[in-house]
Order: structure tokens, then C-alpha cells, then sequence
């Protein structure tokens, strides 16, 4: 973690004396990060301490996942149409082409 990344929270996390201090989903700047804590800054301007030890316990990456994407993401738009689409996972990458669909909820179970 370096100073000035954006990261996500995983969970809410609230403070007894201050309501919420961290919303699930939301993103935070980092600010500082020492030896044993970092220190994440939110939209209002506020700074909040977390033990390091807790980062993937709270938080994930947010800019991580997108700059691996989105070189991806440019080459389909230069050289493919909108209905080509690929499907990566850890030793394979397969490029498909979506020919018909049909979406239908009526069969999921509550």
C-alpha cells in the first residue's frame, strides 16, 4: 500500500462515538502509511487509523483491478465489435462472441 492509492472498503465499520467510519463499497484515499497503521482519508476530508495488520480484512485494492483491465478493455475497442467479449481467469483467456441471449429471473430461488 503507498501513499495516495484508492482503496475499497470490504465491510462498515462504526465507531461507538462517531457513527460510521467507513461505508462497505465506498472509496478511500490513502494517506499516510507507517510501520504499524495507516491512515485513509474520505470525501469529507476526515482521516481514520487503521492497524496494518487489518488492511485485507477491510479493504481491497480499487485501482488495481482497474489498470490491469483496462489495456484489455482499449485493445476490444480498437480492433473487435461491441459483442466480443473476453473471459480471463488464472491460466486462460477466451475471446466469445455473444450471438443470441435471453435473460430470465423466474427460476431463482430466494
Amino acid at each position: 500500500m503507498k501513499i495516495g492509492e484508492k482503496v475499497t472498503a470490504k465491510k462498515q465499520i462504526f465507531s461507538a462515538c462517531r457513527g460510521t467510519i467507513v461505508t462497505a463499497g465506498k472509496e478511500y484515499t490513502i494517506l499516510d502509511v507507517k510501520e504499524d497503521y495507516f491512515l485513509i482519508l474520505d470525501d469529507t476530508g476526515s482521516h481514520h487509523s487503521f492497524d496494518n495488520s487489518t488492511f485485507d480484512k477491510y479493504f481491497e485494492r480499487s485501482d488495481e483491478f482497474k489498470n490491469a483491465c483496462k489495456p484489455l478493455m482499449k485493445y476490444l475497442s480498437e480492433n473487435h465489435h461491441p459483442h466480443v467479449k473476453v473471459i480471463v481467469d488464472c491460466n486462460t483467456a477466451e475471446m466469445v462472441e455473444g450471438m443470441k441471449s435471453f435473460e430470465s429471473n423466474e427460476f431463482i430461488l430466494d
